[in-house]
This record gives structure tokens, C-alpha cells and sequence, in this order.
């Protein structure tokens, strides 16, 4: 159950649309903030988070405006995203506070081909490019015989050395090269047959394992 709630969420977007002659431009940049500011418990086990993080993204893609049998789009992609966030979980009589501070960020360039071979029939090919950098610096503590009875967790007192468990301060960079291929089939006016094959990947992070226990990557 929530003890309380007081998250906040907002964000803001633009699209630009341009006729370049040999092709469509779309340009498409947003940003996002989040402020976290909750308590909730769970068969009277108390945890919360409090802070900040925002984001950062732009797209720019070229796709082809012509009539003939070959149709294409290239694009690129960036996404920054940061973030400073407090993670308060009761461990048994103790409170454990992690102090997440982290700097993710993703650059991509992407292209698609369609070819026509007949009227009601195309195959498709597509790849993408992408780096993810991320840093994280996230120091664990537990404060021993917490009050959780008199003392909210969101005002709990500041952490010092003794109380030190851990640290994830790590940074990695995640490439990959991912493809698409296809068919697509019009069998009739309102019906589309097709089938598709491609790879996907998913960048890697850090994360603690039990509190107190061995360190993972």
C-alpha cells in the first residue's frame, strides 16, 4: 500500500516535417523529467525512493517520396538520460539506503530498403547500429535498528562510513548490429500476408545482489 504518494511527470515534444525534394525529413526531439517522491509498504515492510531524473532525445530520418518499385529511410538516434535517486528499503530491523546516481546514453543510426517485385509483392531489409554508454556510481548503506515506528523513511538521518555495505561504481559501453528481413504479400484490398526475420539486443547494467552479499555486473 502506498503511505504516500507526491511522484511528478512531465515532458514535452516537437515534430518538424520537411519536403527536401528527393525526400521527407522528420525531425523529433523530446525531453522528460520525473521527480519521485513516494512511500509505500508491503505486509508492513517499508520502502520508498526520492529524486530526479531526466531525459534527452532527438531523431532525425530521411525516407524516400518517390513513386518507383524501391522505397528507403536512413535515420540517426541519440537518447541522454541521468538520473539521482535515493532507494530506502526496510531489511529486517535495518533500513537500507541506496544512493543511485547514473548517466546512461545511446547513439543509433538505423536504414531500411523496400523493393517492389511485383504490384502486390515486396521484400524488405533493414539494419541498425548502436552504442550504449552508461555510468553508475550507487553507494549501499544499512542503518542498523531503524525506527520505522516513530521515523519516516523519506527523513531518515544522514548515512555515515560505518554504515557503508557497497558500491556500484562501474561504466560500460554496449555495441551492437541488429537486422531485419521480410516479405510482405497484399492477397486482397483489405489483407496482408508477410514474414519476417531479424536479431534484437538489449545493453547490460549493473546491479547489487543481496545486501551485504557478492557484487554483480
Amino acid at each position: 500500500a502506498n503511505l504516500y504518494l507526491n511522484n511528478l511527470f512531465w515532458g514535452i515534444t516537437g515534430t518538424l516535417k520537411w519536403n527536401v525534394g528527393f525526400a521527407d525529413l522528420t525531425a523529433i526531439a523530446a525531453h522528460r523529467e520525473t521527480d519521485l517522491d513516494y512511500v509505500g509498504s508491503v505486509a508492513a515492510s517499508y520502502y520508498g525512493e526520492f529524486g530526479e531524473a531526466h531525459q534527452d532525445s532527438f531523431e532525425a530520418r530521411l525516407a524516400s517520396n518517390g513513386t518507383g518499385p524501391l522505397q528507403w529511410l536512413a535515420g540517426i538516434f541519440t537518447l541522454r538520460d541521468v538520473g539521482n535517486i535515493m532507494q530506502d528499503s526496510e531489511q529486517g530491523t535495518g533500513l537500507s539506503v541506496s544512493k543511485v546516481s547514473f548517466t546512461n546514453k545511446t547513439y543509433a543510426a538505423f536504414g531500411n530498403l523496400t523493393y517492389a517485385l511485383l504490384n502486390n509483392f515486396r521484400v524488405a531489409a533493414s539494419a541498425r547500429v548502436n552504442k550504449d554508454d552508461k555510468e553508475n556510481d550507487s553507494p549501499r548503506y544499512t542503518i542498523a535498528n531503524y525506527p520505522f515506528t516513530t521515523q519516516a523513511i523519506g527523513s531518515q538521518p544522514g548515512v555515515n562510513a560505518s554504515q557503508y555495505v557497497g558500491n556500484i561504481d562501474k561504466s560500460d559501453a554496449f555495441n551492437s548490429v541488429t537486422w531485419k528481413g521480410g516479405f510482405e504479400y497484399d492477397v486482397a484490398d483489405n489483407s496482408l500476408a508477410y514474414a519476417n526475420v531479424g536479431t534484437g539486443f538489449k545493453a547490460g547494467g549493473f546491479g547489487f545482489g543481496p545486501p551485504g552479499g557478492t557484487e554483480f555486473q
